[in-house]
C-alpha cells in the first residue's frame, strides 16, 4: 500500500494553543499517511514560499480554520491558491479549531471587510512610489488585493461544508477526517480538473492585474517572491 502525502495549512498561533496538528501527526502513520507541515519540512534559512506553493498543489490539504487563520496573509494565500488550482472540494479537508462561526453572515462579512481594509492600507502606503523601485511591495499589494476580492467566495464555500465538531473529531482520533483521505487514482494529477472551479481570466496592464470577469488572476501570483512578516 503506497503512502499518501497530506499537507496541512494552519495558523501557528492557534496550533500553540490547541496542538491539533501535533495530534493529527500521531494518527497518520497507522493510515499510511505522511503529514507534511511547514516547521518539519522547512530548514532554517530556507524560503517559506517554496513550501507554500507545494502545499497549494498537494493532492490532499487539511485546512485548520480559525479566527487567526482568516486574518493571516500566509494562510489566506495558501487557501486562495489551493482553490485556484482546482478540485478544491476533493483536495481539502476542513477542521474548525476555535469559535470562528462560518455560519454567521456577519462574521464572514467581517473577514471580507478586514482584507478590504488591509488592501486599502497597503495601497495608501504605496501611493506615489515607483513600482519599478518597489517590485516586491507591489507584488504583496496584489496578493492582498486578490485575497480581498476572493475572500467572500472562500468564506461562503467553507461555510457550506459539513464539518465534524473538534470535540467529536478528538474523541474519535480524527477518524471522520483521516478516513476520508484516499490516494489519488492513476492518471489523475493533483490539482487538475476537466472543469476547474471558478477559473480566473485576466490581462496584465502596466504591471497590475485586472480581471475581465471580476474574479482574480492566478498568473500574477506565479513566479513571484512574496514577503509577509507574520504567518499569524
Amino acid at each position: 500500500m503506497s503512502e499518501t502525502t497530506v499537507f496541512v495549512s494552519y495558523s501557528w498561533s492557534i496550533e500553540h494553543g490547541t496542538g491539533i496538528v501535533a495530534e493529527l501527526e500521531k494518527h497518520c502513520p497507522s493510515r499510511n499517511i505522511r503529514l507534511l507541515r511547514d516547521n518539519n519540512e522547512i530548514k532554517h534559512g530556507e524560503p517559506i514560499q517554496q513550501f507554500m506553493d507545494k502545499l497549494t498543489g498537494g493532492e490532499h490539504v487539511i485546512t485548520v480554520f480559525s479566527k487567526p487563520y482568516f486574518q493571516s496573509p500566509w494562510c489566506m494565500y495558501e487557501l486562495l491558491r489551493t482553490w485556484q488550482k482546482g478540485d478544491f472540494q476533493q483536495r481539502t479537508h476542513p477542521i474548525i479549531a476555535d469559535d470562528c462561526d462560518l455560519q454567521d453572515m456577519a462574521y464572514r462579512i467581517g473577514v471580507v471587510d478586514y482584507w478590504v481594509a488591509e488592501h486599502a492600507k497597503i495601497r495608501k502606503l504605496l501611493e506615489g512610489r515607483d513600482p519599478a523601485l518597489y517590485v516586491d511591495e507591489y507584488e504583496r499589494a496584489n496578493v492582498i488585493r486578490d485575497i480581498s476580492q476572493n475572500a467572500s467566495k472562500l468564506m461562503n464555500f467553507a461555510a457550506g461544508r459539513l464539518t465534524t465538531p473538534l470535540a467529536e473529531l478528538r474523541a474519535q482520533d480524527y477518524a471522520p477526517l483521516l478516513d476520508g483521505i484516499k490516494a489519488k487514482q492513476p492518471n489523475a494529477p493533483a490539482g487538475s480538473s476537466s472543469k476547474p472551479e471558478q477559473p480566473p481570466t485576466a490581462v496584465q496592464v502596466q504591471g497590475d492585474i485586472k480581471a475581465d470577469n471580476g474574479s482574480i488572476a492566478v498568473g500574477m501570483l506565479q513566479g513571484s517572491t512574496i514577503t509577509i512578516n507574520n504567518r499569524g
